[in-house]
């Protein structure tokens, strides 16, 4: 298990945040994340 890089959260079954699992296009511009919590942010933004 690793915690995310950007907001520290634990991220079970993973060895690496340089797995990108989800993708979202927010105003144009795309984000990756490895993390649901942090795509959630940026949605809110």
């Amino acid at each position: 298990m690793i915690c995310c890089s950007t907001c520290g959260m634990k991220i079970p079954g993973k060895d690496s945040c340089d797995f990108a699992v989800i993708k979202k296009t927010v105003e144009g511009k795309e984000y990756v994340f490895c993390c649901p919590h942090c795509a959630e942010d940026v949605k809110e933004k």
